[in-house]
Formats: structure tokens, sequence, C-alpha cells
């Protein structure tokens, strides 16, 4: 096992070897129907309970909209203390099937392709809301 820093947050990265004899070794619990390699890198987030930074592990997601290849999500962190958990997140080349099959959603933006990461955030606001739709829009 090795670890990373990604976004102010220590990322740990346990790695999965193994040759695949029946079905699939992917141990990762959002890949309903995963054809994954046989070698698997699995993330964990780790984040204090009393922490005021959205735990990934605890979100509700409140509605979305597609925008050609962009998705718009208002989500909702429970633990989270700034605008009461609320967050607008704008993800590229996701569904919003991909997006509810995950059970971890980090907020923060982070380049690891081992998890979905938003492309934006706005203010969760009507007017930010708006925002993201014009962003996507034109980007």
């Amino acid at each position: 096992m090795k670890g990373v820093f990604c976004n102010e947050r220590f990322i740990e990265k346990e790695i999965v070897m193994g040759i695949r004899l029946f079905g699939s070794s992917c141990k990762d619990v959002s890949h309903s129907s995963c054809k994954c390699a046989p070698s698997v890198r699995t993330e964990y987030v780790y984040v204090r309970e009393d922490s005021r930074n959205p735990n990934p592990d605890r979100f509700s997601i409140k509605k979305t909209k597609q925008v050609g290849r962009f998705l718009v999500a208002s989500i909702q962190y429970p633990n989270c203390k700034n605008f009461e958990g609320d967050k607008i997140l704008v993800f590229e080349n996701v569904t919003e099937r991909d997006l509810r099959t995950l059970r971890s959603l980090d907020p923060h933006f982070c380049d690891s392709s081992g998890h979905i990461s938003p492309t934006a955030r706005f203010v969760p606001t009507q007017k930010g809301w708006q925002y993201a739709l014009t962003f996507c829009e034109n980007a």
C-alpha cells in the first residue's frame, strides 16, 4: 500500500493483484458489472467525522441536468457546514446513472483516474445553478 495527497485530503491506494479465474477481480463496489483488468487500484478517502469538510461517503443527489457532455448536479453533504452542505458540481462525460451508482463522491478537484472528479463547482444558489448551465452550454 502507498498513499498520496490529493486536494489536501489523504487518499490511500490499495493495489489488488491476481489472475482473474471466475468473473471480475474488481473490488470496487461502485462498478456494477466490471470488466476491469486483473490489476485493480482502489482508493479510500479518510475524513474525520467532526470535520467541516464534506464526507464523500455521505451525500444525496438533489437534482441533475444533462447538458451535452456535461452533467450539472446539486449534491447535499449532511455533515458539511458551509452553505448547509449544498454543492453544485459539473462533471464531464458522466451521466446521471453513473453518478447514482456511486457510493462515494468527493466534491474536491483531483486528477485521479480512480474516481469521478468534478470539472467545475458553483455557488449553491439559483444563480449558481444558472451559471453552471451557461458554462456547460458554452464550453
